[in-house]
């Protein structure tokens, strides 16, 4: 099932600008303290973007299929686990 998640989206394209930004500060030889700042902010975005992902995974997905039970408990636990890895 196809999920449409606007947020996720949003911080995706705001880390894309960034690094066309960074992109161009190397060509114009910019200051490394700069380029390492702008590169701390699209990591941000992306880890941003990922957390927000794991949560609508969880509490739509997991817990959904938990309530309706096509998951037990120990596969829910098991797809938790293996999400927790990429925080």
């Amino acid at each position: 099932m196809a999920h449409h998640y606007p947020e996720i989206e949003k911080r995706l394209r705001q880390a894309c600008g960034h690094l066309a930004g960074i992109l161009a500060m190397m060509e114009d030889r910019q200051d490394c303290q700069q380029l390492v700042q702008q590169l701390q902010a699209v990591e941000g975005s992306i880890h941003k973007a990922k957390r927000l992902l794991i949560e609508e995974h969880v509490g739509h997905c997991i817990l959904e299929s938990l309530s309706h039970g096509d998951m037990d408990s120990e596969e829910a636990r098991e797809k938790i686990a293996s999400l927790v890895k990429y925080l």
